[in-house]
């Protein structure tokens, strides 16, 4: 079905495209819709105008950062609402109930199939899976939500917007929690950016640098992406972003390992240290062939020092991490030598 079929009330406005990729998808659409409807082309080109205005109305819905995610969703349903009313006066009766009738079956097997996600993405998150693996199995659970979407559409990078507005929607409550309002819009661009430096990082990762030449490179990335983030959100809402980031390993140390206050401080000085004695390994002057069992041993070391300050759960969650990422890295330079 054509992107007609899918609710605006649930999904924001269509995706972004180039003028041939839009005008291909209203030829589509078109086709669709006098093919299912059997629609004139006085009615299409009606259609065509009360869908520029819905679409008018969302985007400035989605711009607006001072609205709450609620209320967001609420108007954004009134546009989808209005645009169903007004569609009845461009549709006789019988193509209007057929079209509403598919238009509203779409939505239901949509919300059901966010509702599988997100029951999914929670199932995933209480197991006791590695937290990487955790993320691979989140990105392959969603990844079969576009599936289905697309199977609802036939749309294959409209179902892919679905997936980026659901993400993008979740993130902008997220940061309205952490008293950072964001647009979907902005929420959109932020997911975004951050997607390309996390990109950027791990590519860089699969390069056989030098640390000092690693690090350099590490930090231009950062750099630029904080410099593009406080461009996107302005100067007071990015002074609270970038606050709520510099607490974010506690938050993560916290909600992951259920540590305390006092075994945050003492694992983050217990890293510091250990980041200290590595960094002066890889400057001294012990032959290179030599270094990397000097790290294994000053890691050893470092690990048991973090044992003795967690309990034996916290213990298991967060080594089962570090052996799977290590394990995942390994994979990684085998590959890409």
């Amino acid at each position: 079905m054509a992107m007609l079929m899918v609710s605006p009330a649930m999904y924001g406005a269509p995706p972004p495209g180039n003028a041939s990729q839009k005008a291909s998808d209203k030829m589509a659409r078109h086709a669709e819709l006098t093919s299912k409807y059997a629609m004139t082309q006085q009615q299409l080109q009606q259609y065509n105008k009360l869908l520029a205005e819905r679409n008018a109305a969302q985007k400035s819905v989605n711009q607006d950062g001072t609205l709450s995610n609620s209320e967001h969703n609420k108007r954004i349903k009134a546009i989808g609402e209005n645009f169903e009313t007004k569609m009845a006066s461009v549709m006789d009766k019988q193509q209007y109930d057929k079209w509403l009738k598919n238009r509203k079956a779409n939505m239901q097997q949509y919300a059901k199939n966010n509702k599988e996600l997100r029951e999914k993405i929670s199932q995933i998150r209480n197991s006791d899976a590695p937290y990487l693996q955790q993320n691979e199995q989140i990105s392959a659970a969603k990844a079969q939500f576009v599936e289905k979407a697309a199977s609802i559409s036939e749309n294959q990078k409209d179902a892919e917007h679905k997936l980026q507005s659901r993400n993008a929607r979740n993130a902008m409550a997220g940061q309205s929690k952490k008293n950072v309002k964001l647009s979907l819009e902005q929420a959109k661009q932020l997911q975004t950016l951050t997607n390309d430096k996390k990109r950027k990082i791990d590519e860089l990762k699969t390069q056989s640098l030098p640390k000092d030449r690693h690090k350099v490179e590490s930090e231009k990335i950062i750099t630029s992406y904080e410099a593009d983030v406080k461009k996107l959100l302005g100067e007071q809402k990015y002074a609270q972003w970038n606050k709520n980031l510099n607490t974010s390993q506690d938050n993560y140390l916290k909600w992951r390992f259920n540590m305390t206050p006092e075994q945050i401080t003492k694992y983050k000085e217990l890293q510091n240290a250990r980041a200290i004695e590595n960094y002066k390994v890889s400057h001294s002057k012990i032959p290179k062939a030599e270094r990397p069992a000097k790290v294994k041993e000053i890691d050893a070391k470092y690990d048991a020092k973090i044992k003795e300050i967690l309990t034996a759960d916290q213990s298991r969650k967060l080594f089962a991490d570090k052996a799977y990422s290590e394990q995942k890295k390994a994979a990684s330079k085998t590959k890409n030598k």
